[in-house]
């Protein structure tokens, strides 16, 4: 079973240069920004036209896991294999379906662990054609809200310490500038004195 997967994937590989799809349609809901290492629900959506043997693969980051998929019929099968898609080592899960008697609404679990621009490819192959999707979303790095807020507080915290301590070491400057000024005065006044009470004793002597 590995190697037929193996096999099936790179077959689709080579034959999507062009995407054949004669009214079987299959698109994937996936929002255009996804959050590193949070789980969220993709949901794939496939319009059979009366078809009820295909296969469904999506091909994802390397690295990336996809739990707890459901779909709303029966006889489905799944696998999953690293794979080298477009010349990149790929996580590839494949559902095959035998025996839809309806169209069809897939939907598994998906945690992005790769942050930045990324790409979810679904590929689809069915009796009478092929076809496929590509997805072009943002993986951003989570923010945990409680500890930003902490983070912030901590800051204006350590920004009123500072303050604090900046406003007390500008009083004690400008009172050891003041009280330096003082003596200054002081010693000009004192020298006044002294040079005065020379200057009298001189006079009396002559």
């Amino acid at each position: 079973m590995e190697n037929s997967f193996k096999f099936a994937v790179l077959g689709l590989i080579l034959l999507l240069t062009v995407s054949i799809s004669f009214g079987f349609e299959v698109k994937t809901i996936v929002p255009q920004e996804l959050v590193y290492g949070k789980e969220q629900i993709i949901a794939i959506n496939i319009n059979t036209e009366n078809t009820t043997k295909f296969d469904v693969v999506e091909i994802l980051p390397y690295g990336w896991e996809i739990t707890n998929w459901t779909a709303n019929v029966g006889n489905v099968m799944s696998e999953s294999k690293d794979v080298n898609y477009n010349n990149m080592l790929s996580s590839a899960f494949r559902w095959k379906f035998d025996g839809a008697n309806q169209d069809v609404v897939l939907t598994y679990t998906l945690k992005p662990t790769t942050m930045g621009q990324q790409k979810i490819t679904t590929v689809w192959t069915y009796p009478e054609g092929f076809g496929s999707n590509d997805y072009v979303i943002l993986v951003k790095s989570p923010v945990n809200s409680g500890a930003l807020i902490g983070l912030l507080a901590l800051i204006v915290a350590t920004a009123i310490m500072i303050g604090g301590l900046l406003r007390r070491e500008y009083e004690k400057m400008e009172k050891l500038k003041r009280k330096l000024k003082r003596k200054s005065k002081a010693k000009v006044i004192k020298k006044k004195k002294i040079k005065k009470v020379k200057k009298h004793k001189k006079l009396k002597r002559r």
